[in-house]
């Protein structure tokens, strides 16, 4: 059996005395897909922002790959290798997907200011945007302008803007 990416254990969220996630388990393997769907209000949200670490649980533990992520911050999870992406897409439209990518590495790296040069052309840049299509299966879109791409495409392109 393999270790899991992503272990929920015994999970409960409250507010005050409202409980809005109840002793909730799982666990996620490499290469697994799944799904979380519920009515408004079954505490979808609450438990993204748990998993991510915008939330404490007020019970239960958080682990990725074994370690019990529960009281670090978002940052932490975030070099862990845990991203989220939000249900409506911030793209360049104008830009392509490679750029798209490009810009969201070189935030992270806090290269923004070095904008003289385009910046897919930097070899340490490119080598993480070029692994983040890849991975995704779009790197064949990699100079296609954003406005041309599919819905579906679009919220792959926002999470290899999150993966780098």
């Amino acid at each position: 059996m393999s270790q899991s990416l992503l272990e929920l254990r015994n999970v409960s969220m409250s507010f005050g005395g409202m409980r809005v996630n109840d002793d909730i388990s799982f666990s996620i393997g490499k290469g697994e897909r799944v799904a979380l769907i519920g009515p408004n209000g079954a505490g979808k949200t609450t438990l993204v922002n748990v998993i991510s670490g915008d939330l404490t649980p007020s019970q239960g533990t958080v682990h990725l790959a074994g370690v019990d992520v529960t009281a670090l911050p978002i940052s932490d999870r975030v070099d862990a290798g845990l991203i989220r992406t939000f249900q409506i897409t911030r793209l360049f439209k104008s830009l392509t997907v490679a750029q798209n990518v490009a810009l969201a590495v070189m935030q992270r790296k806090g290269l923004t200011r070095n904008m003289f040069s385009s910046p897919i052309d930097r070899p340490d840049v490119r080598l993480e945007w070029e692994r983040a299509l890849g991975t995704l299966g779009i790197a064949h879109l990699a100079d296609r302008q954003v406005s041309q791409l599919a819905y579906g495409q679009q919220r792959l392109l926002d999470l290899a803007m999150s993966y780098g």
